[in-house]
């Protein structure tokens, strides 16, 4: 018994959406992320569920894989329902914890992608030094060094050491 089917029924419809690291934070990954994790899910009116999840690790980002995506099928939808899943975010610190979930609840889409970008909020300094009021308070060399906690970690840095004699 042979059948033909029309393969552009919407009953075989799949969609792929689209996971990418927002590469402007590839550098955080070497310093503080081991990696995101993304757990996906789509309900259907008839009760059954598709699940995955999507891993994004520090050597994924090192190889410059900063995209993946989720397929799962329409199976029959008729509406743009069908379009409707479900995700939710999980960032691993470099110290093994999980630093939060982007949130407790399971965010809603239809999005055909998302950006990930980290739990965190960039902050830029700029440091201005005049070396002749250096020379004025008689003072031969200057460090600075920053403190701060990024994904739940104290963290140190020595950015630079400034000296009267600099010429910039």
């Amino acid at each position: 018994l042979l059948k033909v089917v029309n393969l552009a029924d919407p009953a075989f419809q799949k969609r792929d959406i689209y996971f990418r690291i927002d590469a402007g934070y590839a550098k955080a990954f070497e310093k503080y992320l081991n990696f995101v994790s993304i757990n996906l899910r789509k309900n259907y009116p008839n009760g059954e569920t598709s699940t995955g999840e999507i891993i994004f690790t520090r050597e994924d980002i090192r190889d410059g894989r900063f995209s993946q995506f989720w397929r799962y099928a329409r199976l029959g939808i008729k509406d743009s329902k069908w379009l409707n899943y479900e995700y939710q975010i999980n960032w691993g610190s470099r110290n093994q914890e999980n630093v939060r979930r982007q949130a407790a609840e399971w965010q809603k889409s239809d999005a055909p992608i998302i950006a990930l970008v980290p739990p965190a909020k960039r902050t830029d300094i700029e440091i201005d030094a005049d070396r002749f009021l250096f020379e004025d308070a008689g003072i031969r060399t200057a460090s600075v060094e920053l403190r701060y906690s990024a994904f739940g970690e104290m963290v140190t840095e020595r950015l630079s050491t400034l000296r009267s004699t600099d010429l910039e």
